[in-house]
């Protein structure tokens, strides 16, 4: 309560509903009582028969569709949300290829769990995805892919909100006068250049909010291909063993 005002929220992913009993009097608020009513499977109240029977049946339509086991991961590739990750480096490079471009990014914020060790389901990859983003290609000038990989260092030393995610492009990098300094930097392999136009592959979301996610870069001549990004990481899976994708794209020195 603040100020006199009752403020409430069930929280999220339907994990719970929030019931509020009121008492007015006068027209004020007299009595409140609130709380939570968990809706996880093993702590969520007992319900009618009728309803088990049609929890039941959509669970075995989910569990048709999305348990099937399409390939094996040899470790847990985890998120991080202001340095690069196995996750992030993994997704960002099935992207390049299936993109066929210099460079690939996405938002952390769209990693939505980790890819755990072991066997991998159409649901796993489901979870990590959850969204209908397009994969889209496009084009950046040099200068503006440079501004990306600063605003990463920049985001490593503040940590005040979530990296870009990214393949193709590597930069050492160090600090002077409290500001990201550019040390070396290569895409594909080779030197950067500077009067360059570079591809990206990236997801309709972040090339919408390029201004956002891209250091204000503005992406020219923006295809969408036919897939999803859930699309291409499941191709991906399916193709063979999820193992460690290479790191350190992005590195510190004194």
């Amino acid at each position: 309560q603040i100020n006199g005002t009752w403020i409430v929220q069930a929280g999220s992913y339907g994990r719970s509903i929030g019931r509020v009993e009121l008492g007015v009097a006068q027209d004020e608020i007299a009595t409140f009582n609130g709380g939570l009513v968990d809706l996880l499977p093993a702590e969520a109240p007992a319900v009618r028969p009728e309803m088990n029977d049609l929890v039941q049946h959509y669970e075995e339509i989910i569990s048709s569709q999305f348990g099937a086991v399409i390939a094996e991961a040899e470790l847990t590739l985890s998120r991080s949300y202001y340095f690069e990750s196995d996750l992030g480096n993994w997704i960002t490079d099935v992207l390049r290829e299936a993109g066929g471009t210099d460079v690939a990014f996405y938002n952390v914020g769209g990693l939505r769990a980790d890819l755990v060790e072991g066997e991998v389901t159409t649901g796993s990859i489901y979870e990590i995805f959850p969204f209908g983003n397009q994969v889209v290609t496009f084009e950046i000038s040099a200068s503006e892919l440079l501004g990306v990989m600063l605003s990463n260092a920049r985001v490593a030393l503040e940590q005040n909100h979530g990296s870009i995610q990214q393949s193709g492009v590597e930069m050492t990098w160090r600090e002077r006068m409290d500001t990201p300094e550019a040390v070396s930097i290569r895409v594909g392999g080779a030197p950067f250049d500077a009067d360059a136009t570079y591809t990206v592959t990236s997801n309709s979301y972040v090339a919408e909010q390029a201004n956002r996610y891209l250091a204000g870069a503005q992406p020219a001549n923006l295809v969408g291909l036919e897939s999803t990004v859930f699309d291409v990481a499941i191709a991906a899976a399916k193709s063979g063993t999820i193992r460690k994708p290479q790191d350190g794209r992005l590195r510190k020195v004194d």
